[in-house]
């Protein structure tokens, strides 16, 4: 390429020179197309010799700016693939590791903690007495609840003297829990978070009092509710 474009330059020139002896007409000016043409075949050799240096030495420009698009490009691509490989295996060692420790045995003192808070609450003799009589917390003492909590009141007392619920009993007894938990539900934005869940504990721990016969019903002394 270079050897070619030397040789066109040089004919080019020589052509350009021996054509300096002619006359020179005056410049010819083509009105609608823009400008002056050239005025003598040396003169049009010229510009069309400049065009040709101009077009190769943009095409070599563009050339070069393509090689180093492509080798961007080619190193992006190998850093992705980079990272692709090490966020796959990173991923299976995280699965592993994760496997591996479902495998393991529990620790049994953790095993005793979780069962023992799945476990529901029993309550207090503070809060149901031997007698049945109820104590209930500030919540469930309005009259949206009363008479829910007469019926709790007179199941519970009959238990006090039988020493457990029959199966009907202690179906109504879940029955009036749940309407009450229903209707807690319904007004907790009337109260306290902490009177809420307070309430709701109790309720719960109720129903689980009606499941157990009185035989075997040993209870803590000590009321875990502040008043």
């Amino acid at each position: 390429m270079r050897i070619l474009m030397t040789t066109v330059a040089v004919i080019g020139l020589q052509w350009y020179a021996s054509s300096r002896a002619e006359a020179q007409p005056a410049p010819i000016f083509w009105p609608g197309w823009g400008g002056y043409s050239s005025s003598t075949p040396a003169e049009g050799f010229g510009h069309g010799l400049g065009d040709v240096i101009r077009s190769a030495g943009e095409y070599n420009y563009l050339t070069s700016q393509a090689a180093l698009n492509w080798e961007d490009a080619w190193r992006q691509g190998i850093d992705n693939n980079i990272k692709g490989t090490t966020a796959y295996f990173q991923g299976r060692l995280n699965n592993q590791a994760y496997q591996a420790s479902m495998r393991r045995p529990p620790n049994p003192e953790m095993a005793a903690r979780y069962l023992e808070s799945m476990r529901p609450k029993r309550l207090t003799l503070g809060d149901l007495g031997v007698s049945g009589d109820i104590r209930w917390p500030v919540a469930l003492t309005t009259d949206d609840f009363a008479g829910e909590r007469q019926s709790l009141e007179t199941l519970f007392v009959g238990r006090a003297d039988r020493g457990s619920l029959s199966p009907q009993e202690r179906v109504q007894v879940e029955q009036l829990v749940e309407d009450m938990i229903d209707r807690l539900k319904a007004a907790v934005r009337e109260m306290r978070p902490s009177e809420y869940v307070k309430a709701k504990q109790f309720l719960v721990g109720l129903g689980t009092e009606a499941r157990i016969p009185l035989q075997i019903a040993t209870r803590p002394v000590r009321s875990s509710r502040t008043f």
